[in-house]
């Protein structure tokens, strides 16, 4: 008689993790976007350490999305390492921040290109999984092809060097105008 209570109670959470799992399926497939910030083509010059960030939207508007995993391609001439934070996004929900990071070698070579692809698989839940909500197992992924270039950094001034230019222009300024006043 026990035997029997207990099939029947695994068979009533079994027949409503289906309901459940048949509602969000005949609602439409579950839909979220992955996408590299700044965008997916970065450059910099042997030594130094570059980055991509990401975008991750829920567009489901009941159910939220669990990032389970991160994978990427291989990398060549530097160190890659995974900086993503596996955020927790409620229904409809944006979130965005750091996912990759790599330092070139100080010997990579000019014009070294790496590409390759970085895929986030992830799950939906019921409701918040830190509340009480349950996997739905319905796994899925999205990919965001990437291109790191060995190149030459764009010289950018350092801000003290703009001040330095002030002090001369000041001074030639007011030379020009008291000469042009005689």
């Amino acid at each position: 008689m026990k035997s029997t209570l207990k099939l029947a109670k695994r068979a009533g959470l079994a027949g409503t993790v289906l309901f459940l799992m048949g509602g969000a399926l005949s609602a439409g497939p579950l839909e979220w976007r992955f996408e590299l910030t700044p965008g997916p083509d970065i450059v910099g010059p042997p030594g130094s350490t570059i980055s991509w960030g990401y975008s991750i939207t829920n567009e489901d508007p009941d159910f939220w999305l669990v990032p389970l995993s991160l994978d990427a391609d291989l990398f060549q001439h530097g160190t890659p390492n995974a900086i993503f934070d596996y955020p927790i996004l409620g229904p409809g929900q944006t979130v965005t921040g750091p996912l990759y990071e790599l330092a070139w070698d100080p010997a990579a070579p000019l014009g070294f290109v790496n590409s390759g692809r970085f895929t986030i698989t992830s799950d939906y839940y019921s409701d918040d999984p830190f509340n009480g909500g349950f996997s739905l197992f319905l796994e899925s992924q999205r990919d965001a092809n990437y291109t790191a270039t060995v190149g030459d950094a764009p010289i950018i001034p350092e801000p003290a060097t703009g001040g330095l230019l002030v002090v001369p222009g000041m001074v030639a300024l007011v030379w020009w105008r008291c000469f042009r006043r005689s």
